[in-house]
């Protein structure tokens, strides 16, 4: 037991690394969609056929991503909420330090490890999109659970927005680009956390900031959550009438 845990312990600091996080959470969502599948599958809930919102894309396509994308922002979430919310202040600066100072490398946007206010924004509008789609075909009247798919997809979208650009900030601040919280601690990912909730529900930043490059990404944070706001809320409408009125 004490020879496992060491190694555990040592294969830890390895998922303070955004690409180690971001493909250990593709592979165990692939798992996860491809359970799904398997069980809808085995009871009859997939369909062969074309879908009407997206036409030359199987149905069974859809309805594979969809649940894949929901695991992915789950797992992304929980991992990183666990590796960054138990250190203490000391800690996390030093680690924030030493993120601001790693060098990207150039095969890391080959697999998935770009900016994180990047590929995840991205991947929550097209999984918005999905959504849309998946409104259109009218499943939800036929599934309630497309119901629950639906609405999962738009929250865990919108969670993984507010985390990457929680570590965006936390970059920033370990760059030297210093963030006021308003207390006089060193200040957690929690912390960080808490800003980037604050700016994507329009309830406004409570730390001042103090550099240009936090002002710029601040920015466009808010465009981007007010953005995808609107859509999220158009969305779950679409859904709850759609089903409602069937």
């Amino acid at each position: 037991m004490p020879a496992d845990f060491s190694r555990i312990r040592r294969f830890l600091p390895s998922i303070t690394n955004d690409y180690w996080r971001q493909n250990i959470s593709a592979v165990l969502a692939i798992v996860c969609a491809g359970v799904f599948f398997a069980v809808r599958l085995n009871d009859g809930g997939i369909a062969d056929g074309e879908n009407e919102g997206w036409p030359g894309v199987p149905d069974y396509v859809i309805q594979l991503v969809l649940p894949g994308w929901v695991a992915f922002c789950a797992i992304y979430c929980g991992l990183t909420h666990r590796v960054f919310a138990k250190m203490g202040p000391d800690e996390f600066l030093e680690t924030a330090r030493s993120k601001a100072r790693a060098d990207k490398k150039w095969w890391h946007s080959w697999v998935g490890s770009t900016d994180p206010a990047g590929w995840t924004v991205l991947g929550g509008v097209v999984a918005t999109a999905l959504v849309v789609i998946l409104a259109q075909n009218g499943y939800s009247r036929e599934d309630p659970i497309y119901i629950f798919l639906g609405l999962a997809v738009a929250a865990g979208s919108w969670v993984l927005m507010a985390y990457s650009y929680s570590l965006t900030y936390m970059r920033e601040h370990g760059a030297g680009e210093v963030v006021d919280f308003p207390f006089d601690e060193q200040p957690v990912f929690g912390d960080f956390l808490s800003h980037a909730v604050f700016v994507s529900t329009f309830l406004g930043p409570q730390a001042r900031v103090r550099s240009r490059s936090v002002l710029n990404a601040m920015r466009t944070h808010a465009l981007l959550a007010f953005m995808f706001n609107a859509v999220v809320v158009a969305m779950t409408v679409s859904l709850l009438f759609g089903t409602f009125s069937g």
